[in-house]
């Protein structure tokens, strides 16, 4: 069985390292050792061109950090940023997994870059022409193409009008290109969509889109670059030598020790939701308990209160009928002549009630 090729840390996190057959061409170190650094401006500018996308005069690579969009203020490295003496500003960036807020950060970083040049007091005609190729590998959008471009145009399909020839995006979905059968736009019509099979051996385009699949093995690609073109070739080379120089390996270690941080991190949250949940379940036996109380009390304190009313209703009852036996006693006495001082006093009635008999 081969050994696996593994480098760890002091501590308990254990990864395994690619190798030449599991690498994964979308990892940021590869993309940019062949795609994204100063140096590769071959293959750069001959992707570009099957994109549609057309590189007149000289050019620059830089991966320049542009402004924060984070509270903490961090900033954002493109993968691929190309600046041209043609005026385009151009980013190529490789989406391995899509994220809740994907769109929205890609819409961000096309406006950031559309404003960068502008500064106060300046003309507004300094604007370059934004252009961003998002490599996904997943699909998302409902057109069955598999690359799409979007521009600033007029809604209605039948009105061929660009509003302003400044902001370019393409989205490349690996997953729907990794089918047998794809989807294109019509090279007569480019309101129609045509079916067709991949052509691995004479077209440019599906060429490097097949380079980019991290689901074909490395002979796989190999023997897709030898039909390819020099851009190709060189992106395959770059790519080898950076998985046998030692700058991988302490790229790795770097990812490594990220990796472990987030666990000790995600290990914190672990403990301190359970003792959260720990402390929850605590107070909610404390009030279930101080409820079983309250509620036995006021139990016992209704029937308390139910019995002393009985009793006082019995007690009103049995002074009312003392009362009116002492009137009908007082009613006789009357009768029979008998002075009404002498009866208030026996009977302790007053002697306006007695008069008023």
């Amino acid at each position: 069985m081969e050994k696996k090729n593994k480098v760890s840390t002091e501590d308990y996190l254990d990864i395994e390292k690619p190798t030449i057959e599991t690498y994964d061409v979308f990892d940021d170190f590869f993309f940019h050792k062949y795609m994204g650094e100063k140096g590769n401006e071959l293959q750069q500018k001959s992707f570009l061109k099957t994109l549609g996308i057309d590189i007149k005069g000289e050019f620059t690579t830089t991966n320049t950090k542009i402004t924060a969009d984070t509270e903490e203020g961090k900033k954002v490295r493109l993968d691929t940023r190309i600046i041209t003496q043609c005026k385009k500003d151009i980013n190529i960036e490789a989406q391995k997994r899509k994220t809740d807020d994907f769109l929205e950060r890609i819409i961000t970083y096309v406006c950031k870059r559309l404003i960068e040049p502008v500064s106060k007091g300046k003309n507004y005609k300094v604007f370059k022409k934004v252009i961003t190729v998002a490599i996904c590998n997943f699909s998302f959008l409902k057109s069955l193409k598999y690359h799409n471009i979007y521009y600033l145009k007029n809604s209605n399909i039948y009105i061929d009008e660009t509003l302003i020839d400044k902001i370019e995006i393409h989205f490349i979905e690996i997953e729907k290109f990794r089918k047998s059968i794809i989807y294109e736009e019509d090279p007569n019509d480019s309101t129609k969509i045509i079916k067709t099979k991949k052509d691995l051996k004479n077209n440019l385009k599906h060429q490097y889109i097949a380079f980019f699949d991290n689901q074909i093995s490395h002979k796989e690609r190999k023997e897709i670059v030898k039909m390819g073109d020099e851009g190709l070739k060189a992106s395959m080379k770059n790519l080898e030598i950076s998985l046998q120089n030692g700058e991988f390996d302490e790229y790795f270690l770097i990812k490594l020790e990220e990796a472990h941080q987030e666990n000790i991190k995600k290990e914190r949250e672990k403990k301190y939701k359970e003792k959260e949940k720990k402390l929850e379940k605590k107070y909610e036996k404390k009030e279930k308990k101080l409820e079983k109380k309250i509620t036995k009390e006021t139990k016992k304190a209704i029937k308390i209160g139910r019995e002393e009313g009985r009793e006082e209703g019995r007690e009103e009852g049995r002074e009312e009928g003392k009362e009116i036996a002492n009137i009908a006693a007082a009613t006789n006495l009357k009768k029979a002549g008998m002075p009404v001082e002498e009866i208030a006093k026996a009977l302790n009635l007053t002697t306006e009630l007695i008069e008023n008999l």
